[in-house]
């Protein structure tokens, strides 16, 4: 996903998909301020996410199917 984010153009949206994402995150506050500063213009993710409160911050959109408090790495 990292070469993704990094060859994409600016205005780009970044879409991911999570099997089972449900239960975990796939995308955070950190992830969120990487494709905000390449210049996305926001995310969608098959998943949930975490940070909420990061990512308002930031007010970069994110479209999500739900709220997790962790990620794929057990975090």
């Amino acid at each position: 996903m990292l070469n993704v984010i990094d060859s994409a153009t600016p205005g780009s949206v970044y879409v991911m998909a999570v099997e089972d994402g449900l239960d975990s995150a796939g995308i955070g506050g950190l992830m969120s301020t990487a494709v905000k500063d390449r210049g996305f213009a926001g995310a969608v993710i098959d998943a949930s996410v975490r940070d909420v409160p990061q990512i308002q911050k930031l007010r970069f959109p994110v479209f999500s199917r739900g709220v997790a408090l962790s990620t794929r790495i057990n975090h």
